[in-house]
């Protein structure tokens, strides 16, 4: 019976971090979305990749701009104007080998013209045509570096060189997102921090409320199995639809819109003295910690608390149904 409601209390906690931690997702999400973070983050990549550390000096071509002006880079965008948030490979690569082409040149003629500057490497294993190319093209010496260092290769075919400039992309886009998800996470801890001390969701707060309400306990475990057993697979959704169905179910478990009816708010838990004051600091942090954990993670351990639960039955995985084809 203790160990049963000690469970409760866990899968309450957990349920708690579940809905504080989408909460904190969705606020990063839309100040990336508004300030573009996508948008400069794969900028700053690029930007490593066509100038390096060089400065484009005066009178020189500026290559990043010129990618970013190049009408297939262009079409990317929603409204003509913003910068692109994504860009494929293939893309990249198309992009870099028309740029490579001398001014007037047909853009028809692309695949020729690399090709000919593969077949013509001289003595020093460079390309005399394609150094010729980007004198003339290119803002910096980085780039005829990294080119002329991908076609170094005897007989090398134009698919070769393709694949060897989406490789070269590829690459600079895994860092490029470890990048952003060190940013986003800095900032899901200073929005997470935001939303415990305003909702006060002191972990060891709401351990102990949830311990001593049997029947805020039984909501929201009735809470928690009605999520992991929702027709959908828990997670498979947006971060809105899983906040707003994780809301809209423990809001009819517990019968309450009142915030006070959770085990969180400041009514009536304002510490009243410094060792209370340092307990509720050590609280919010716990909570923050947790909620730095991420959404998926408290998603996957709910799920695998009910199972523990329910004696070790494992709670079935339903697939989404695939989308009608429409035609």
């Amino acid at each position: 019976m203790f160990g049963s409601q000690i469970l409760d209390v866990v899968i309450g906690l957990c349920m708690m971090y579940l809905l504080i931690s989408l909460v904190s997702t969705i606020a990063v999400e839309w100040l990336a979305a508004y300030f573009n973070w996508r948008s400069a983050n794969l900028k700053t990549a690029i930007k490593s990749l066509l100038t390096g550390s060089e400065v484009v000096k005066e009178g020189e071509i500026d290559l990043l701009a010129e990618f970013y002006k190049h009408p297939r880079i262009k079409s990317l965008s929603k409204d003509g104007k913003s910068e692109p948030s994504a860009i494929s490979s293939s893309t990249f690569a198309d992009t870099m080998i028309n740029l490579l082409l001398e001014p007037g040149t047909p853009a028809n003629a692309a695949n020729e013209i690399t090709k000919k500057a593969i077949e013509e490497i001289d003595e020093t294993g460079k390309s005399k045509y394609v150094s010729y190319l980007l004198k003339k093209k290119v803002a910096t010496n980085h780039i005829e570096n990294v080119i002329n260092s991908m076609i170094a290769k005897p007989k090398m075919e134009i698919d070769q060189f393709r694949e060897s400039l989406e490789q070269w992309y590829d690459e600079t886009q895994a860092r490029a997102q470890g990048w952003y998800k060190k940013k986003t996470h800095k900032w899901n801890l200073g929005i997470a921090l935001l939303v415990c001390l305003a909702l006060n969701a002191d972990t060891i707060q709401m351990g102990g409320r949830i311990y001593r309400n049997p029947a805020l306990q039984k909501a929201l475990v009735a809470s928690a199995s009605t999520y992991v057993h929702r027709s959908e697979n828990p997670g498979s959704g947006s971060n809105v639809e899983e906040a707003n169905f994780l809301i809209e179910t423990m809001k009819k478990q517990i019968g309450q819109d009142d915030i006070y009816a959770y085990p969180i708010g400041w009514k009536g838990n304002c510490p009243k003295d410094g060792w209370a004051w340092l307990g509720k600091i050590v609280g919010i942090l716990l909570t923050v910690f947790a909620v730095s954990l991420g959404s998926q993670f408290w998603i996957d351990t709910v799920r695998q608390l009910v199972e523990l639960r329910l004696g070790g039955a494992k709670v079935e995985k339903k697939e989404p149904k695939p989308a009608a084809s429409q035609g």
